[in-house]
Parts: structure tokens; C-alpha cells; sequence
């Protein structure tokens, strides 16, 4: 299939500028964060071109970072070196390697009220593991599966930000 008419992939990555419209109320940076992942992830799943990759791995990781920020792993100042902490992650860490350590680790730390979110990322993380084999291929299991990540990554991470306001 075309990337292109990789369709669930592109369309659900709306679930992430929803969701940040939902967090900026509690979190300004956690809502531009969660925006900025749906539109680069987006566009990573409309082009597949690498620096689209770069820039979905960025907008991950730069909510995975203004996550940890927010729950009080890192300092305020965490906000403003954010957007350049993220960028050598991306180049040079898989997202899938790097983007779920980061996360889990402000779960633990707030794990006092983030078992709801939590449990949302693990659902979503299985549907996730499930589709990656089927991703060269592009099958309909594949966009059903990797559109359902992106749907309940956007609702944990709106659990999240409000749980730990």
C-alpha cells in the first residue's frame, strides 16, 4: 500500500493535537508538545521520507521530556531545554528504543496517580507490538492497529497530564 493512502496512520495522528488542545489548559508546553507530534507524525505517515521520521521521533520525544518535566522528574528549566534536548534523541535514538524508558519513568515516579494512564499506554503499546510485523506491508491489520496506538497514546497522555495537574 501507498503511504500515502495510509489513511487510519494519518488521519488518527489528529487524536494528538486534540489531546493537546486538552492538555494546554494544565500544561501550555504539554499541549504545543502533543500538537506538534500530530502534525510530524502526520507527516511521517503521509511522506515515510526520513527527515519525516526525524520529526516524528522528535515530537515524541518532546513530549516524553515535557512529560517528565511536568511531573516533577526535572527542573522547570526543563521546559526551555526541551525542544533541544529532543533533537539529538531523534537523529540518533530509535523512538522505540528511547521514547518508552523516558515515559515509564515519569509513570513510576507519579505512579501514585498514574495507573490509569498507565494501563491506557499499555493497551495501546500491545496493539502497537502487535502491528510492527505487519508494517512493510502496510496491511489494513497494520493501520488498524498502529491507528489505535496513536488513538489511546493521545487519550493516556491527556490522563496523564491532567491526573498529575
Amino acid at each position: 500500500m501507498d503511504r500515502v493512502l495510509d489513511t487510519a496512520c494519518v488521519w488518527t495522528n489528529a487524536a494528538y493535537i486534540i489531546a493537546g488542545a486538552a492538555v494546554a489548559p494544565v500544561n501550555a508546553a504539554g499541549g504545543i508538545a502533543l500538537m506538534l507530534l500530530g502534525v510530524l507524525s502526520g507527516l511521517w505517515h503521509v511522506s515515510g521520507s526520513h527527515p519525516a521520521l526525524i520529526g516524528d521521533r522528535y515530537g515524541m520525544y518532546l513530549v516524553a521530556i515535557v512529560l517528565m518535566t511536568h511531573v516533577g522528574m526535572l527542573p522547570e528549566a526543563a521546559y526551555w531545554a526541551a525542544p533541544l534536548a529532543a533533537l539529538p534523541l531523534a537523529l540518533w535514538v530509535n523512538s522505540y528504543t528511547g521514547v518508552p524508558p523516558l515515559i515509564a519513568l515519569s509513570v513510576g515516579y507519579r505512579w501514585d496517580v498514574l495507573q490509569i494512564g498507565a494501563l491506557t499506554l499499555l493497551v495501546a503499546s500491545i496493539c502497537n507490538l502487535i502491528a510492527l510485523p505487519h508494517e512493510p506491508r502496510h496491511s489494513r491489520l497494520y493501520e488498524v492497529l498502529h491507528g489505535l496506538w496513536h488513538l489511546l497514546t493521545a487519550a493516556a497522555f491527556v490522563i496523564m497530564f491532567h491526573q498529575t495537574a
